[in-house]
């Protein structure tokens, strides 16, 4: 074989070697992207660009997903960009629109999202809008963005700057329409609460309403008035004058402040709301004032004073809620208390007239456990004595303590909770049991009370997804299939 022949094979080989060589070197093509399988760029932060391919250069993909951020954050809008080579859809609107469907692109309620996709092997970019943004985004000027701004960069292969040219112009767009839409924005506002005190505030109000007035007729809360006490059974309504006050009133406020022209109906309710509760609050104080004086009549002024000392929580919150002015009248109640409980009385033995004894003196007309119930603010005893007969009367009152009971041993309420031990905790296949431990501060004794602990219930139940997609964390938007496609 000659010199020139072998190395004509020679050169053949190599030439062979380094094809095969090139082939295995070069990527193998890609699979056309599905729907599913489209990276979200939600799927681990606040992205807005897919761009698996390297379509669009980083330093491109990190300016876009900076704008992008800034005008989420200032109008709420969401756009997603995706940039690849080959998609799996028989057109790149059907592909949209399922892409759109599967990420949920802009917020719930407002479907403000815009999806930007860009697929170079069919030559094509389409701007595909939500709901919300078809009237800012008509298809005409969707269509104008991609031939004025972007396809004359497509058309040479310069995706990164078409793409920045066209997301520059939607961004423009947004911004304008954000800011110039201001009184329209605040007219949707008015309307939205509008609506949600027609359909979801004023029957939710009717709703509570009906369950309070069932729950009390029950509880035999209307049945002649029954109560503990004349002034308990004085200071409640009817059933007529309960549902009207309670029922009627704050349903007709909400919707009057859903019909009446104003800006801020949300605003206007909790306002008449408030002056509703407001006068039920100074009815009460004026009925309680009408009824004290009915029981100074009948000389009932230890009644008086227990139903006062009863209502001090209710009317230091009445207080919190109203500043002016039932803080005037929370701090009024221990002037009150102390009155009816030193108002002079007579002797209930021979009918003379009896004098109250100092804290000083009334330990001697006391006996021991009552002055144990004292000590500890269980109870509030006043001795009241009686010069002519020489016979004291003990009138009791709650003290400030209430974690005490009677002692079923001496009598006294001095008996307090000292442990409470879990022998067996509850599961959800049994019950379990445990015993609480008490001891009385007057005569120490002690008792041991077993209880049980009801089973535990199953929290097996499946997340639900609440219409959003589990691929990311866009806003639960939805498209119409608004918007336009350009090829070059």
């Amino acid at each position: 074989m000659s010199l020139s022949r072998s190395l004509r094979i020679v050169q053949a080989l190599l030439a062979f070697l380094l094809c095969v060589g090139l082939l295995a070197a070069a990527p193998s093509q890609a699979e056309p992207y599905q729907v599913a399988n489209v990276p979200n760029p939600r799927a681990h932060g606040p992205g807005h660009v897919a761009n698996p391919d390297r379509v669009l250069s980083e330093p491109v993909q990190r300016d876009l997903d900076a704008m992008l951020a800034r005008l989420e954050r200032d109008t709420g809008v969401q756009v997603a960009v995706v940039a690849v080579r080959q998609i799996d859809a028989a057109t790149e609107v059907d592909f949209a629109q399922g892409l759109f469907d599967h990420w949920r692109i802009g917020q719930h309620g407002h479907d403000n999202g815009l999806l930007i996709l860009l697929v170079t092997d069919r030559h094509v970019v389409r701007l595909h809008t939500g709901y919300g943004l078809e009237a800012t985004l008509p298809d005409l000027i969707c269509r104008q963005i991609q031939e004025q701004h972007m396809l004359p960069h497509f058309k040479h292969g310069d995706f990164d700057a078409g793409m920045l040219a066209g997301v520059h112009q939607v961004v423009g767009r947004l911004r304008d329409a954000a800011q110039g839409a201001a009184p329209g924005a605040a007219a949707d506002r008015a309307l939205a609460q509008r609506k949600f005190l027609r359909r979801w505030a004023a029957p939710g109000l009717a709703l509570l309403g009906l369950l309070g007035f069932v729950a009390l007729s029950l509880g035999g809360h209307f049945k002649g008035r029954a109560a503990p006490s004349p002034m308990a059974k004085g200071m409640r309504r009817g059933r007529a004058s309960w549902l009207a006050v309670y029922l009627v009133v704050p349903v007709a406020l909400v919707l009057a402040a859903a019909e009446l022209s104003t800006s801020r109906p949300l605003v206007l309710a909790a306002t008449l709301l408030y002056g509703h509760g407001l006068l039920l609050t100074l009815d009460r104080w004026w009925r309680q004032r009408r009824l004290l004086a009915q029981r100074s009549e009948a000389n009932d002024h230890a009644g008086a004073a227990r139903w006062l000392m009863a209502q001090r929580v209710h009317w230091w919150l009445l207080a919190l809620l109203f500043p002016l002015p039932m803080a005037a009248v929370a701090l009024r109640l221990p002037a009150m208390i102390r009155h009816y409980r030193a108002h002079p009385r007579a002797c209930v033995t021979c009918g003379g007239t009896a004098r109250l004894l100092t804290e000083a003196d009334e330990d001697a007309h006391l006996a021991a456990g009552q002055q144990t119930e004292e000590a500890i603010h269980s109870l509030e005893h006043d001795v009241w004595w009686c010069d002519g007969c020489h016979s004291a009367c003990v009138l009791s009152f709650e003290g400030s303590a209430s974690r005490f009971s009677r002692c079923r041993e001496c009598g006294f309420k001095t008996r307090h909770q000292t442990e409470d031990r879990v022998l067996v905790a509850a599961t959800e296949q049994a019950t379990g049991h445990g015993e609480r431990h008490w001891t009385c501060a007057h005569c120490a004794h002690a008792s041991v009370e077993p209880y049980s602990i009801a089973r535990l219930s199953s929290s097996d139940s499946a997340p639900s997804d609440g219409g959003s997609s589990t691929t990311g964390s866009w806003g639960g938007g939805s498209s119409g299939g608004g918007g336009a496609s350009a090829h070059w």
